[in-house]
């Protein structure tokens, strides 16, 4: 696989905007997503210093992997630059990682839901579930505590007749997915936004349920395998993606580097108590 890295904004713009490379977006894009757009999107992420001052992504990974991370954004009709998914090196190769509120805009395309919450429960919080044949779900926040000290995490969907789905997961069962089947346990996301990472926890589970689009689906398994495989009997054989035909054409290896993200290049890439779509 090469290693040729764009070193420059105009340099990456004038890559993507090339004759094959930008056919190949224009064939993936979905959802209304502009190619111009995401191209322009994908140069600002790529060409911005991290916090911390280490190097920005176009110095860190090839040009042909921020492609492919611009065809899986054009694929599942998803902007980078509005926090709904972040690009993560893996060593010198850009990997797409969708956050909790992208996966709330994939479940939502189905058209059946209404909204979708993802909460903490934190002690003192008055928290009622209630199963049977007449379920009940209640939650009264005292709005006490941090971010990241809470009892449990549910995500709550509330679809368009006013039947609603939820999961419920013990701050135990977020460390045991943390522990068991996240790809960097230790990684500054876990660390500094735990609350966060549990939210997105719950709202994976939660899509096992849902009426998903069958490219929700495909988003949600190819960010299990990269990153944190959630539910491993989640994920289905889907086909061939317009990533995977681009990989074909520039004649590069579907395997992926196995190295671990170096820790200092997880996004912070949460903000806020809530995640909230819909009404």
């Amino acid at each position: 696989m090469t290693t040729e890295l764009a070193r420059t904004n105009s340099e990456l713009k004038h890559y993507l905007n090339g004759s094959a490379q930008k056919q190949s977006i224009i064939e993936a894009c979905a959802h209304g997503v502009s190619p111009e757009r995401l191209i322009k999107a994908m140069c600002m992420v790529a060409t911005a210093t991290p916090k911390k001052g280490d190097m920005p992504i176009i110095e860190k990974c090839t040009k042909e992997s921020i492609l492919r991370v611009v065809v899986d954004c054009a694929r599942f009709g998803i902007d980078p630059s509005f926090g709904r998914a972040y690009v993560v090196p893996y060593g010198n190769e850009a990997q797409l990682q969708i956050g909790y509120l992208g996966l709330i805009d994939l479940a939502k395309r189905s058209g059946e839901i209404k909204s979708i919450t993802a909460e903490l429960v934190k002690d003192g919080d008055e928290f009622e579930v209630e199963f049977g044949t007449n379920p009940k779900f209640s939650h009264r926040p005292k709005f006490k505590g941090t971010g990241d000290d809470f009892k449990s995490v549910y995500a709550l969907a509330i679809f368009n007749d006013g039947h609603f789905e939820y999961t419920v997961l013990s701050r135990e069962d977020v460390e045991n997915i943390r522990q068991k089947y996240s790809k960097a346990p230790n990684s500054p996301a876990w660390q500094k936004s735990y609350g966060e990472m549990a939210k997105k926890c719950a709202i994976r589970r939660l899509c096992k349920t849902l009426p998903l689009t069958i490219e929700a689906r495909e988003a949600i398994d190819i960010d299990d395998q990269r990153h944190n495989v959630i539910d491993a009997e989640f994920s289905v054989g889907r086909p061939q993606t317009a990533a995977s035909k681009l990989d074909e054409k520039l004649g590069l290896s579907k395997e992926t580097s196995a190295e671990e993200p170096e820790k200092e290049d997880d996004p912070d890439w949460f903000a806020g108590d809530s995640a909230t779509i819909g009404e």
